[in-house]
């Protein structure tokens, strides 16, 4: 599982650190808030779990707060087998 950035508008003073932080940092949701919490970033709100949805708000530099986020994908239906009448076929 990857993060994908669907908005990102940031003003930084250190573009190096937001860099780093960004892309070393966060890789899956459940990971990336262990990351966060080992560098220092607590989750304010979350993390909360609603049916597909896992997010956590995280205030993190510069007064930026960070919505950490993931959608689990959509189940693939399982194809239903055709049933068995007990008759085997001759060979």
């Amino acid at each position: 599982m990857r993060f994908e950035f669907e908005y990102t508008g940031l003003r930084v003073r250190d573009l190096d650190a937001a860099i780093d932080f960004f892309t070393k940092v966060l890789d899956d949701f459940d990971a990336a808030l262990r990351r966060l919490e080992a560098a220092g970033y607590k989750p304010a709100l979350g993390p909360f779990h609603e049916g597909v949805w896992h997010i956590a708000f995280v205030p993190v530099v510069e007064g930026i707060w960070l919505d950490v986020y993931h959608v689990d994908a959509p189940k693939q239906a399982k194809r239903k087998r055709p049933k068995r009448t007990g008759k085997r076929r001759k060979r």
